[in-house]
């Protein structure tokens, strides 16, 4: 950066160190660009460390995240950093404003993987000509193309990337003109006039840009699940739990024990997903699980957490060789219709996470349909899910979610360092 200021032309005529004169303001330049960058980079780094986890998990939301809010935010400071030059803030905002694109290029570069994953086959289909038995069908040529979907990716980005200096110089033209213009009319310095001229012109861009990125987000289609995209799966998310609630409860369980059941498949729950603004308030006002809860926390209203949890597994009402434990919980109405405590095996694989996970969402929905919690852990209730979470299973499998075995379920556990220990 110094020998490219320094190319240009830009020297310093004041020299306080032994620096030659030529080289002062080149060496002031790069030093606090160096600054700069190096504390926006920091701020990418910490960001990966806190969101590792949701960009296999949520890679919609986290992409929407990075180019839908990060980077315009990061674009409309950077316009305003020149502004605030003359107080001597100009570094700590570029900085944060490098930070924030940082923060956009690693969820961006991170998200990707997964949605790229998703453009590739993830269904067996049969080959022309080939032969299958039991209907399986053989994986075809586009099941490995995970690469090639990646390099077509980047040239489309590399496209876009030069459309968009192109589309960039003729916007610099237009800001040259604006900025001449507010100068004479509003009687604005050069610096303000520049200033607003630039945001007059990119504000309508960036606009642009998240609308794209918000409609191409919706055409993704995921086929693992996570906890939004699997209560939607089962009737129970925040798009259609009215549907699937209409009535008040006590309206029965006849859905859970239906020869079929009804699961939406992964194209109909990405019409229905939220990567925008996840949360909903029915959905906060659905029962809800809790998966590897802290158990003193979970017995906070009983006298002796040890003796609930005795109580609670010591029963027999979750049976070891299922590798987890389920214990329901009342809540008072104004805090939602009741909780499912899903605590895993430390040995528990991934069929034995989607089962647990589909066990205490089964529930969950028979907590909003079959009235009142139950006050003594759900023993009957558990049981009566249990027996018919086979046909569930391969519901699941038929409606094309991804296999267990597979990860279907691998982003279902926020917090695998809280298992338990079953003493068999």
């Amino acid at each position: 950066m110094q020998a490219l200021l320094f190319a240009m032309g830009l020297t310093g005529s004041t020299n306080a160190i032994d620096i030659p004169q030529d080289a002062v303001l080149p060496l002031a330049a790069t030093l606090n660009w160096i600054l700069k960058d190096g504390l926006g980079q920091l701020g990418g780094v910490i960001y990966a460390a806190v969101s590792a986890r949701s960009f296999d998990s949520e890679p919609k939301r986290q992409r929407f995240a990075s180019g839908g809010v990060w980077l315009p935010a990061a674009t409309l400071l950077e316009c305003t950093a020149p502004l605030a030059a003359p107080v001597g803030l100009f570094v700590p905002l570029a900085a944060l404003a490098g930070a924030m694109k940082n923060v956009s290029w690693i969820a961006t570069s991170a998200a990707r993987a997964q949605l790229h994953r998703t453009m590739t086959a993830t269904r067996r289909t049969a080959l022309p000509g080939s032969h299958t038995s039991g209907g399986e069908g053989t994986a075809d040529g586009v099941a490995q193309n995970l690469g090639d979907v990646t390099a077509k990716a980047g040239a489309q980005t590399t496209s876009a990337a030069t459309i968009g200096t192109g589309v960039g110089v003729g916007a610099g033209a237009i800001v040259q003109w604006l900025a001449s213009s507010f100068e004479t009319t509003f009687a604005l310095s050069t610096g303000q006039a520049v200033s607003a001229a630039t945001l007059a012109v990119c504000a309508p861009l960036l606009v642009l840009s998240t609308y794209a990125l918000f409609r191409s987000n919706a055409c993704v289609v995921l086929d693992n699940l996570d906890e939004q995209r699997f209560r939607l799966a089962i009737g129970t998310g925040p798009a259609n739990y009215r549907a699937s609630n209409p009535g008040p409860r006590g309206q029965g369980l006849e859905w859970l024990v239906a020869p079929v059941p009804t699961v939406l498949g992964p194209a109909a729950v990405a019409r229905l997903e939220r990567f925008v603004r996840p949360g909903h308030l029915a959905d906060r006002l659905a029962a809800r699980v809790d998966v590897n809860p802290d158990v003193n926390q979970w017995f906070d209203d009983q006298a002796d957490p040890a003796d609930a949890w005795a109580r609670c597994f010591g029963s027999g009402q979750a049976p070891c060789d299922r590798r987890y434990f389920l214990h329901l919980r009342s809540r008072p109405p104004a805090f939602g219709r009741g909780r499912v405590g899903l605590w895993l095996d430390a040995a528990a694989g991934p069929a034995d996470v989607f089962r647990g996970y589909l066990h205490a969402s089964l529930l969950a929905k028979a907590l909003d349909s079959a009235g009142p919690s139950p006050t003594d852990g759900g023993a009957k209730l558990i049981a009566e899910t249990a027996a018919v979470l086979p046909r569930w299973q391969a519901a699941f499998l038929a409606a094309g979610w991804r296999p267990p075995s597979e990860g279907a379920a691998a982003h279902l556990e926020t917090d695998p360092t809280r298992r338990v220990h079953i003493n068999r």
